[in-house]
């Protein structure tokens, strides 16, 4: 009965020990077909983790079946392998082990989609090695769902260990949903990382783009980098590429702003909000970083360079520096008229400042400054002190 058990529960059954073992498909549910070079394996329906009368009769997809597919195209001579998907998703179980399968299988693999590949689906087609779309072909889902059936006409009773708390979780309860809620979360992630993974993007490229949950169409897909390219399934399977009717023609160069909001509205509208707010806060930092470089006398270059959308604010600096040198003289000046008469400056105070002027103390009459007379040397004195002139050591 242990055996028996054990079978019909496939506990001694991993996905590569299925695909190496090269079985009767006709017995399941004939995935696997040749067409010229190519071995096709149609993955339709719901997909479950096993095999049985249920997934037959509903025409369902179990992943022992695809595994063992894969296994025995991997030992044909076939030249690569089509994953035909028409399928909305199933079970998470066993997923993530084959879409490794599908992703490190040796023969060149593609993924056609022409109906739809979504949630569970879209996972396994992630890892083939290109994904060719329909014009009206669905890809996306990615997400969890946990649904649990509240409802039961038995009535029973359930003591569990108090030292499991987390063993039953009673999802009619904000706690217990809370618990589901982070799980389902976790699994998600793993999802999430997986398809980033494959199709080479970032993660936070596939929350954003890969339409969060929901479906994408043909060339919107491809835009946003969830298929490759579009094509017709008769054509890929018959020749090993794509040959699209002109109207349906599609080219990396053709991905510019026209075609996106020709052929992606939804995508191009949340590009060009995202890129117009960017582009506001990076240029209101760039007014307000040139605008704390304003002093007396250079009202009319910072005003000049905030508004000339090019200049940034280390480069306002550098070139305000230079004015300051190049006018020389005229800044002590500027200096001397801008601060406010000295009334009550201390006598021995001024006399200092005379005697070394009058001394030519630490070179005040030469030098970098060049203080053509005692006034403007005496306010740059006084600019020092109090702290409206300071010196930048470079």
């Amino acid at each position: 009965m242990t055996t028996i058990a054990k079978i019909a529960k496939r506990d001694n059954e991993q996905l590569k020990a299925i695909a190496k073992e090269k079985g009767d498909l006709s017995r399941e549910n004939s995935l696997l077909e040749y067409r010229g070079s190519n071995a096709v394996i149609n993955v339709t329906g719901p997909i479950f983790r096993y095999a049985n009368m249920f997934t037959e009769i509903s025409g369902a997809t179990s992943t022992d079946a695809i595994a063992k597919a894969i296994g025995e195209a991997e030992q044909s001579d076939v030249e690569a392998i089509v994953f035909n998907f028409d399928s909305p998703g199933g079970e998470a179980t066993e997923i993530s082990n084959l879409a490794e399968l599908i992703a490190t299988t040796p023969k060149p693999t593609v993924a056609y989609v022409g109906a739809m590949a979504a949630s569970a689906g879209y996972w396994l087609a992630s890892a083939a090695d290109e994904i060719v779309i329909g014009s009206t072909g669905l890809v996306g889902s990615i997400g969890t769902v946990a649904t649990i059936d509240l409802s039961s006409d038995d009535e029973t009773i359930e003591i569990v260990s108090s030292q499991s708390p987390n063993k039953q979780l009673d999802a009619s309860t904000e706690e217990g949903q809370q618990s589901i809620q982070a799980m389902i979360d976790k699994m998600a992630q793993v999802f999430i990382e997986n398809v980033a993974m494959y199709r080479k993007v970032s993660v936070e490229h596939v929350m954003t783009y890969f339409g969060k949950g929901g479906l994408l169409m043909g060339a919107e897909a491809v835009a946003a980098g969830m298929a490759d390219r579009i094509g017709s399934f008769e054509t890929l399977v018959t020749t090993g590429e794509v040959k699209m009717q002109d109207e349906n023609m599609f080219k990396l160069e053709d991905l510019n702003a026209e075609f996106l909001q020709a052929n992606c509205e939804s995508l191009y509208d949340s590009i060009l909000a995202e890129g117009i707010a960017a582009g506001a806060e990076g240029e209101r930092m760039r007014i307000q970083g040139i605008h704390a470089h304003s002093m007396p006398g250079f009202e009319a270059s910072i005003e000049a360079m905030m508004f000339d959308g090019q200049t940034k604010p280390e480069q306002a600096a550098v070139k305000l520096l230079g004015e300051i040198k190049a006018q020389g003289d005229n800044v002590m000046n500027l200096v001397a008229e801008t601060q406010s008469p000295i009334v009550d400056e201390p006598v021995d105070s001024r006399c200092d400042l005379q005697k070394q002027w009058d001394a030519n103390a630490d070179g005040c009459r030469q030098g970098p400054n060049k203080f053509s007379n005692f006034e403007n040397f005496r306010a740059y004195q006084e600019g020092v002190k109090s702290g409206v002139i300071k010196h930048v050591t470079r």
